[in-house]
């Protein structure tokens, strides 16, 4: 029976700018959905409706921990690129899992765009959190 992979077999990377963020190491959790559309349609002389569907990008979120004040700087320059001061930041995160059995497809979300962004201090004896949501046009998945 093959072993099914678990969290710790995957690596999630943030790029801005050609530039790894390296203390965004400290992630929680990562979910990705491919957003798709079902159109239904009904029409006259027919005793059913008809269906099709259409493709509206990807979106995610993650969560991390804070390391350093990394975040702030990142932040901002996200910022300066929704108020078009960089208009020409690019963003990217990678996804590589690794398989027992030796298959590492990496998934890449490019030129992502981000909505809310909040910051959670949740206790004194908790880590202090910020959540990520993000769409992107499309994922590309290069197999191994």
């Amino acid at each position: 029976m093959a072993q099914r992979i678990k969290g710790q077999e995957v690596a999630v990377n943030i790029v801005r700018a050609g530039t790894l963020e390296d203390t965004f190491t400290a992630i929680m959790n990562f979910d990705s959905e491919d957003k798709f559309e079902i159109i239904e349609k009904g029409y006259l002389g027919e005793k059913g409706n008809r269906h099709d569907d259409i493709w509206n990008g990807v979106k995610g979120s993650l969560e991390m921990h804070l390391q350093s004040q990394a975040w702030f700087t990142f932040k901002q320059a996200v910022r300066e690129r929704a108020q078009r001061v960089t208009p020409d930041l690019q963003v990217n995160i990678t996804k590589t899992l690794f398989f027992p059995n030796g298959d590492t497809p990496t998934v890449t979300f490019n030129d992502i765009k981000f909505g809310a962004m909040p910051e959670n201090v949740p206790a004194r004896n908790d880590y202090v959190k910020v959540k990520l949501d993000f769409a992107c046009d499309a994922d590309d998945v290069q197999l191994s």
